[in-house]
């Protein structure tokens, strides 16, 4: 019986230790989104041209449906509107092209690797990496002649 609950005590312990207590709807600090919901993420960029494109990926990759992971959907959407909202960041902020145009193609990349590995099915109508890509072409491709700079909100 002293055995089993020390046991007990121990995997308490563990758990709270493990637990980051944060709302699985609440995208974390460390990531550059301290205290947003998903909602204000997709909703804090200009309505406008390019964040108008951005919001509304943002709020397709918001359907927590197309994720299919038993264990990792919520981290695996968490972590494709991080993306979104740090190229936005990027732009928005910090004027930062090259930057942006890289989280762009980190998103891209991630879904075509979650669609490969069977973790995410885009409803009809919607495909996150065609959006992702469209946004990343309506920059210069080589991001030099002419000079590009992100759009004003």
């Amino acid at each position: 019986m002293r055995i089993a609950g020390t046991f007990a005590i121990a995997a308490a312990v563990l758990v709270v230790a493990c637990s980051d207590g944060t709302d699985p709807g609440t995208l974390d600090a460390a990531k550059g989104k301290p205290d947003l919901t998903v909602e204000q993420v997709c909703e804090s960029f200009p309505a406008s041209g390019f964040y108008a494109g951005l919001n509304a990926l943002c709020a397709d990759t918001d359907d927590a449906a197309m994720f299919l992971s038993r264990n990792n959907a919520d981290r695996d959407r968490r972590g494709l509107i991080g993306k979104l909202n740090r190229a936005g960041q990027k732009c928005l902020e910090d004027g930062d092209v090259s930057g942006t145009v890289s989280k762009l193609v980190e998103f891209e990349a991630q879904v075509l690797y979650l669609r490969s590995s069977g973790k995410i099915d885009e409803p009809a109508g919607v495909d996150l990496a065609k959006d992702a890509r469209t946004l990343i072409d309506g920059f210069d491709p080589d991001l030099t002649d002419p000079p590009v700079t992100c759009p004003a909100g």
